[in-house]
């Protein structure tokens, strides 16, 4: 095991800086040498992000999904990427603006895996759990490297957050200013991922509820935390209703309940786009179907269709449900390296929550309601591992808890380190 493990809470600032500056530098680099594994992923392109993208650019405005095609403005995917991806491509034309979209891409790969290290240190009072983590991060191919999704991007919005709200909720010198910028970034995790965003939201929940008696105005935090959440994507919502004739942050759940249960459909999105079933339900015929009715009234005719399906074929939806579910937690292996990598992850984390529960972490309360809220959506879509991406940072800390318990209970862990106490024994303070 590294050396570096032996840093632990004595350890000093400018240690933990160059610790949490090199993971973030070798994990741009991992996921650079493992991005030709991941390119044969359906998604790889780009898709719809990548259409909305350049259509910024070329016309101003956020529309046309499908390349090549008019079908006018649109919600389809949430705003803050696209637009993202469009100041790359406006700034340095479209060529070297993929490059650099790819450059950001990476180093955020490698910030969400140095991220990992102080998170676990607020957490569990202990960065070796986030060490453990960050280097399954970085030597082998957990996270698909897909600069055109905002998949990593969300995952690491997402950490920076929490890891800011265990540090500023923790006693009496949590403002309602404060609040309110938390709310904000909340807020913009809406339009990057708006389910991940709830995740975001359970986190906040948490320690405000560990907190509550140590705070001086807890229940004008609340307020506070909770319009800036509201407003901050509110002109975006305001948006749609007047272009759209809905206030919605995202469309698209019935497209993607139609393309993902129907009578040729497989359970995740690698297989159906192999055996052709994504084309058939997502090809040109559909996008006439798009032209001809509008975003909004097509999603809900789609809807419609898939329910009507559900309903005449309860046994397949049951079939394909339960695979999906297991397929996000254990990826089809389809998926090839990723999906090895990331059941293996699975099951290192699941030993690491029994030991939680017995050592009576308090991080495990999170871990449960943000695993139980965050997939509901997802288990009746076509599975595919990027969905998993913005919550597999709460697997990956608890495989590196239990790496850490083994790693304790070495021979040299208790030869070299007899007078420290196990992570059992750690006193937490309330809602670390």
């Amino acid at each position: 095991m590294p050396g570096f493990l032996a840093i632990g809470l004595g350890a000093t600032r400018r240690c933990r800086l160059a610790l949490f500056a090199l993971t973030a530098v070798a994990g741009a680099v991992s996921c650079l040498f493992y991005a030709p594994v991941g390119a044969n992923h359906p998604n790889a392109g780009g898709g719809e992000m990548i259409a909305v993208a350049e259509n910024l650019v070329r016309y101003g405005y956020f529309g046309n999904p499908s390349p090549g095609r008019y079908t006018g403005a649109t919600a389809v995917v949430a705003p803050a990427y696209p637009f993202f991806l469009a100041i790359l491509l406006k700034l340095f034309g479209p060529h070297c603006g993929r490059l650099w979209v790819v450059v950001f891409a990476a180093v955020v790969h490698g910030v969400h895996a140095a991220l990992l290290i102080p998170l676990s240190r607020v957490v569990f009072r202990d960065q070796s759990p986030g060490v453990w983590a960050a280097v399954f991060t970085v030597v082998f191919p957990v996270v698909r490297f897909m600069p055109a999704w905002e998949a990593i991007f969300a995952a690491s919005g997402l950490l920076a957050f929490c890891l800011t709200v265990a540090r500023w909720i923790s006693g009496r010198h949590f403002s309602s200013l404060r609040a309110l910028a938390l709310g904000v970034m909340s807020g913009l995790l809406v339009l990057v991922n708006p389910v991940a965003a709830l995740v975001a939201v359970v986190w906040t929940a948490f320690r405000l509820l560990a907190y509550w008696k140590a705070l001086t105005r807890p229940f004008m935090s609340v307020a506070c935390f909770g319009l800036a959440l509201c407003v901050t994507p509110l002109p975006w919502a305001i948006r749609n209703q007047v272009l759209l004739g809905a206030p919605v942050i995202k469309s698209g759940l019935g497209w993607n309940l139609y393309a993902s249960n129907n009578d040729c459909a497989e359970s995740s999105l690698a297989r159906n786009f192999w055996t052709g079933c994504y084309d058939k339900h997502t090809g040109a015929r559909e996008v006439d179907l798009v032209c001809q009715m509008g975003e909004l009234k097509y999603n809900a005719y789609r809807r419609q269709t898939a329910v009507d399906w559900i309903t005449a074929n309860p046994r397949a939806f049951f079939y394909l449900t339960v695979h999906r579910v297991f397929e996000f937690w254990f990826p089809n292996m389809a998926e090839g390296p990723y999906a090895v990598m990331i059941s293996f992850i699975t099951i290192l984390s699941l030993a690491g929550f029994v030991l939680m529960a017995r050592w009576r972490e308090s991080f495990l309360q999170f871990a449960i309601c943000a695993s139980l809220v965050y997939p509901l959506t997802y288990y009746v879509v076509l599975s595919d591992s990027r969905y998993r991406i913005p919550i597999l940072w709460i697997s990956l800390l608890g495989a590196g808890y239990f790496m850490q318990a083994v790693w304790r209970l070495c021979p040299r862990w208790r030869t070299t380190h007899k007078n420290r106490k196990p992570i059992a024994a750690v006193t937490l303070p309330p809602g670390s």
